[in-house]
């Protein structure tokens, strides 16, 4: 895979969980697609789950933060 297209996978794998579209995901949006998929997570779960991504401390996940937790991973 090309990094332009990476760049673009990733795009578009944050904006699924990016419901209001505004370049953060929050715990309620992450809450809320979970839940369309049938997962059993708690709302206090997600929210621990967007807290070990937040890499600014800003209480979202931003698609720098995301970046930044995928390529960790790589």
């Amino acid at each position: 895979m090309e990094l332009g297209d990476l760049a673009q996978f990733l795009r578009s794998a944050f904006q699924a969980f990016n419901v209001d579209e505004d370049e953060a995901l929050t715990a309620t949006e992450l809450y809320e697609v979970i839940v369309n998929l049938g997962i059993e997570l708690s709302p206090e779960d997600c929210q621990g789950v967007i807290a070990s991504m937040d890499a600014d401390g800003d209480g979202a996940v931003s698609l720098d933060d995301f970046k930044l937790i995928i390529n960790s991973l790589l």
